[in-house]
């Protein structure tokens, strides 16, 4: 009788980790990036963004922590101890990280306040609270990549908020222990054209590597 392991389709190949990577987020008049623009389609690599697209900087080691709170409705009978049927009501994604460079893409984001009404680093800032408290939507890109010992063995996971908002905001304290951090979450809304809140592309010339089995 054969063991598990002679049945199993185990391939340790295929245990990823985001090793490090980058949040990316642009105004919502921006065009939304494809798997064309994104990647090679030769060979897989990622391509440079689009110049409309922002890089909040250095993160937290934590990363980039994606939720999805799913909610259902149960229906309850007097002949079953588990509900006899369940239906989701609502599944909302969001994403949180925490950021700890002092520049105008991540100054912005926590502040709710247009890019533009910063200038460049070195540069006068002045800004004001915004007198409402209505965050604007803009688009976000979450970039994280695996295998990078070896050139050829990028294995890239982008995930597209098509529109996004902050929705929460964390304590910002300054002290001489630790850095002046950021931290937000980024909760992802359905956009009517795309018919989706979050897209998910996985690609990289390590990942096409991997349609040989090794």
């Amino acid at each position: 009788m054969p063991g598990i392991e002679e049945i199993s389709a185990w391939r340790t190949e295929l245990i990823r980790k985001a090793l490090f990577g980058s949040v990316f987020y642009a105004d919502l008049s921006a065009p939304v990036p494809s798997a064309s623009t994104l990647f090679n389609p030769s060979t897989g690599a990622l391509q440079a963004l689009d110049g409309v697209w922002g890089d909040v900087g250095y993160l937290t080691s934590d990363g980039v922590t994606f939720g999805r709170a799913m909610e259902s409705s149960d229906t309850e009978s007097w002949q079953a101890t588990e509900p006899t049927r369940s239906d989701p009501t609502s599944d909302v994604s969001n994403a949180q990280f925490v950021m700890q460079e002092t520049n105008p893409y991540s100054v912005a984001l926590y502040e709710g306040i247009p890019l533009d009404a910063l200038g460049e680093v070195g540069e006068a800032w002045e800004w004001d609270k915004p007198a409402n408290a209505v965050m604007p939507e803009r688009r976000f890109l979450f970039v994280s990549q695996d295998g990078s010992v070896e050139a050829g063995t990028d294995i890239y996971v982008v995930r597209l908020f098509p529109r996004g908002k902050v929705v929460e905001l964390e304590d910002q304290s300054e002290n001489k222990e630790t850095e002046t951090q950021r931290g937000v979450t980024v909760q992802a809304y359905r956009d009517s054209a795309l018919g989706t809140a979050v897209r998910t592309w996985v690609d990289g010339p390590g990942w096409r590597a991997l349609l040989a089995g090794s």
